[in-house]
């Protein structure tokens, strides 16, 4: 058992000074030239010492000294190489996207990661949350490279950070999430927000993103490049927050039911 132990320390050791932070136990199984079960015991009391953690069953992450109080590494670590292991298309959106690019108002507990095809459970291990969410469209275009200690994760454009800011708005309220728009919006750049609203398959986040950039942010540009997007299309009628009630004046340009007042510090 301690000959196993110093050969998993050096397995360790061999994946840290190659920048990664990851392994899966088939690897290590493959690497020691073991049974499951002897393996999973190893993993077992380096788990106990808090020097692994397993994200997901077959899949673990090294804990360096930095994160050992925490007892798991920062998602942006780990998530790219377990989404190749997982094999899934991703990329980290919604509130975890707009926190990268400067929205520090609201303190983000969960990280919001988007999944091309079939559903997957979230993960959530003491200070560890992954919330996963399975959409049909992935535009590829609209993701981007973000640069790591680790490599490269995938996140949401700032353009499509906006879009989905408005899309999803199931756990968050519009106004919260106008706040967080505010403090990146000077990112967003009108021609890229045409071509990724151009697409984005929820037009309810076209026209409430236009009407917001326009007539809560002020940001005249921008609304321009949405107002573009929505000249010579049908669109339905829809309400600026679907939490209330669709009773309001319909403002026609954006096609809105101005059925709530955004109150945010401007």
């Amino acid at each position: 058992m301690k000959h196993m132990k110093k050969t998993l320390e050096s397995f360790i050791t061999e994946k840290r000074s190659n920048g990664i932070y990851t392994f899966s136990t088939e690897e290590v199984q493959n690497y020691l030239g073991s049974t499951y079960n002897n393996v999973k015991q190893v993993l077992y009391g380096y788990k106990k010492r808090n020097k692994v953690a397993s994200v997901r069953q077959g899949f673990n992450v090294i804990i360096t000294p930095e994160y050992s109080k925490s007892r798991v590494l920062p998602a942006y670590l780990f998530l790219d190489d377990m989404m190749k292991w997982l094999k899934r298309d991703y990329y980290i959106g919604l509130f975890s996207a707009a926190s990268i690019y400067g929205a520090t108002h609201y303190q983000i507990m969960e990280n919001y990661i988007f999944i091309n095809g079939s559903p997957m459970r979230n993960i959530k291990k003491e200070k560890l949350s992954l919330k996963f969410i399975a959409i049909k469209y992935f535009n590829k275009k609209q993701i981007c490279k973000l640069k790591t200690e680790a490599g490269y994760v995938n996140i949401s454009t700032p353009e499509l950070t906006a879009l989905d800011l408005m899309g999803y708005l199931e756990n968050s309220s519009l106004e919260r999430n106008i706040e967080i728009i505010k403090q990146f919006v000077d990112k967003i750049a009108a021609d890229s927000l045409f071509k990724a609203a151009s697409v984005y398959p929820q037009r309810a986040a076209v026209q409430r993103l236009g009407y917001v950039l326009e007539q809560v942010l002020f940001d005249n540009e921008l609304a321009d490049s949405l107002a573009s997007v929505m000249k010579g299309r049908k669109w339905n009628t829809v309400p600026l927050s679907p939490h209330k009630e669709r009773e309001g004046v319909t403002i026609e340009k954006w096609k809105i039911i101005k059925n709530i007042n955004p109150e945010i510090e401007i």
